[in-house]
């Protein structure tokens, strides 16, 4: 029996499992070797369960369980990294996918290059045997033993919910691969491998202790890879492979040669709707997306930045903004899905700076609703750390610094972008300091 195309994928993560692996099984002809880099517990669940697992997927009109098995080898690359070399240089792992996250790419927000000199985890990577401390330090192993056995080309493929994420990949490969000091590599990588842009859309929230109850009801078994989402999926991926790939396309995707159009209204549409709720809507006491759209107050005040400020700030394209818009709200109330915004609100410097500052800027000052979103986050990074707690934040470091020093909340806002115009720091600064004295965001525009 002939063997399927392999596809090797970085991050065993539950959006990966509910939206790249769902598409993949659709388009038929493949088989996944999965890749965590650190967590054991999805690499024992899947071996426990024969490399089967489901999908929850839950619509306002029911649930349904989806089975998959087309991840037929999973490994953990810091307990053994050497299958997991073998098989990015496998030959007939013609694709690479990655859900490593938006701070697992190490990429400066600012430059949008690797950092000079490279961080000390990186540096160690460059050795290329392991133990791996990065995701990229691994892939960029994986491709030198691929160079040196037989260079066959190969596409990656960023799955990760990032701007310009194919750049970004690019980059930290290109970048890592030169500092390894063999330049017919590095030559090797840039004109045989390929880092397409994608745009990924699937509400996938954590799984929960209740939601695996619901898959064996369902199934009549336990799962502990289990994954819940919504039934709405998106994928747009520009068309530019080395080699073979799967038929995405049959599975619903988008080929195309430019996915920026798409990409720019879902990170600053949809993105920047639920970052919006995530940072003003625990301060009235909201759970989750859908606990937030049903408040009358947050719900005229997402109206608003979608309608008057995200909107009108995005460059004429063909994508329908008001019909995605309108589509998305129809997701964000789905009370099947579990959504917590204190999962949203997490990584605020790599997300604001790509989703909701770009439409602070096109507007010049003119904007009441993006400043306070702005706002709505340095409150809340100021506050965790009084509070004692650390944010989850590439930054983190960075940020506790700033918010224990004299002026925290401009020390904060200037951790995010210290190049902010005095025109559109002003608003956001005032409406912070509102926020710390208990003023509800649906007081303040």
């Amino acid at each position: 029996m002939a063997q399927p195309h392999r596809i090797v994928h970085l991050g065993l993560g539950a959006f990966a499992r509910a939206h790249v692996f769902d598409h993949t099984a659709d388009a038929g002809g493949w088989a996944v070797t999965g890749v965590a880099p650190r967590s054991r517990d999805v690499v024992a669940a899947l071996a426990r369960q024969h490399h089967t697992y489901t999908i929850l997927v839950r619509g306002a009109d029911g649930d349904r369980a989806v089975p998959r098995t087309l991840v037929d080898t999973a490994y953990c690359a810091a307990d053994d990294p050497a299958p997991v070399l073998a098989a990015l240089a496998d030959p007939a792992a013609t694709v690479v996918t990655t859900t490593i996250t938006e701070k697992g790419y190490r990429i400066d927000p600012h430059t949008r290059r690797l950092a000079d000199p490279l961080p000390a985890d990186l540096a160690a990577d460059l050795t290329g045997t392991g133990p791996f401390r990065t995701a990229v330090g691994l892939l960029v192993a994986g491709l030198r033993d691929r160079y040196r056995r037989h260079g066959a080309p190969v596409t990656l493929v960023s799955c990760d919910n990032l701007a310009d994420n194919g750049h970004v990949l690019r980059a930290a490969v290109d970048g890592l691969a030169e500092r390894t000091g063999d330049t017919a590599f590095a030559d090797w990588v840039h004109a045989a491998v390929r880092c397409p842009r994608t745009v990924v859309d699937r509400i996938t929230p954590a799984t929960t202790d209740g939601d695996r109850r619901r898959v064996a009801a369902l199934t009549g078994h336990r799962d502990d890879a289990a994954v819940v989402t919504e039934p709405y999926r998106q994928w747009v991926i520009e068309d530019d492979f080395a080699a073979a790939r799967p038929d995405w396309a049959t599975a619903g995707a988008l080929l195309v040669p430019d996915t920026r159009p798409y990409e720019r209204a879902k990170l600053r549409l949809l993105n920047a709707a639920h970052t919006l709720l995530a940072y003003l809507g625990r301060r009235v006491g909201a759970r989750t997306v859908a606990d937030a759209v049903g408040h009358d107050g947050l719900a005229s005040l997402l109206d608003r930045f979608l309608r008057t400020e995200a909107v009108p700030a995005l460059p004429p394209s063909t994508v329908d903004a008001e019909g995605f818009v309108a589509g998305m709200l129809v997701r964000f109330a789905n009370p099947a899905i579990d959504h917590r915004l204190d999962q949203i609100a997490v990584d605020g410097t790599a997300k604001l700076a790509e989703r909701v500052l770009p439409t602070l800027r096109a507007l010049t000052g003119r904007a009441a609703v993006a400043p306070l979103i702005v706002a709505g986050w340095c409150a809340d990074v100021v506050e965790t750390v009084e509070a004692g707690r650390r944010p989850t934040d590439p930054r983190a470091a960075d940020l506790v610094t700033a918010a224990t020093g004299a002026a925290p909340v401009r020390a904060v806002l200037d951790v995010l972008d210290p190049a902010l115009g005095d025109d559109l720091r002003a608003p956001v600064l005032a409406a912070a300091e509102a926020l710390r004295a208990g003023v509800p965001p649906t007081a303040l525009p």
